[in-house]
């Protein structure tokens, strides 16, 4: 994301084709999103959300499942997360969240290959 955030950057950060931000929606709402950087073969994922009053309710999962089969048909070949940018009181459930979806914990991240 650009470091200042002003509607101009925003949109730059958009207009770029390796950002990409993946939402989930239900009856019009936003449940969840995930942004991506693309850079050639690997992907970084961050800033995954989810309302909270949808939680626990496999939406993150699917999301992630769906942005897995995309990026693959795009080329992508390795997804990857840095914990060191999330807070401490969340990272312990990030962690496992990102386990369940069968991603390998290395170095202070979450790596899948796809």
């Amino acid at each position: 994301m650009p470091e200042q955030l002003t509607s101009e950057s925003l949109q730059a950060w958009l207009n770029d084709s390796n950002n990409k931000i993946f939402v989930a929606m239900f009856n019009e709402r936003h449940l969840a999103a995930l942004q991506v950087v693309i850079k050639e073969k690997q992907a970084q994922m961050s800033l995954l959300t989810v309302r909270d009053i949808t939680r626990r309710r496999g939406i993150a999962s699917n999301l992630i499942k769906e942005v897995e089969k995309q990026l693959c048909s795009e080329g992508v070949t390795n997804l990857e997360m840095d914990l060191s940018v999330i807070k401490k009181d969340e990272k312990a459930g990030l962690v496992d969240f990102m386990q369940a979806c069968d991603y390998k914990i290395t170095d202070n991240k979450c790596v899948k290959n796809l």
